[in-house]
């Protein structure tokens, strides 16, 4: 994480800050799904469907929601989406995703 409560770099493509790329060695699925997990730890995820399969959600005390989208609609990556309510958040809103390094 970065000092500005930011993950992964700026998306190349993206207009704004709040859009983020992890690039992985491995699956970029498993790697969002652990990312998830380990952003979550505690917090039980409810089912969430969408568009593109079987996503996770969960809402933190402060109000803040983490997603875990196992497919996006671009760029047809998983992503994990950080929506903000509290002023105290060590997080930034953002939307990560997670793609394949080449």
């Amino acid at each position: 994480m970065t000092k500005g409560g930011y993950f992964g770099k700026k998306s190349s493509n993206a207009k704004h800050t709040s859009t983020r790329t992890i690039k992985c060695k491995n699956s970029p699925y498993a790697e969002a799904k652990k990312f998830f997990k380990k952003l979550t730890q505690g917090y039980k995820a409810k089912d969430l469907n969408t568009k593109y399969g079987k996503g996770k959600i969960v809402k933190f005390d402060d109000g803040t929601v983490v997603t875990f989208r196992p497919v996006t609609s671009s760029p047809k990556s998983p992503a994990v989406d950080i929506q903000i309510t509290s002023a105290t958040s060590k997080f930034q809103k953002q939307k990560i995703h997670f793609s394949k390094k080449v």
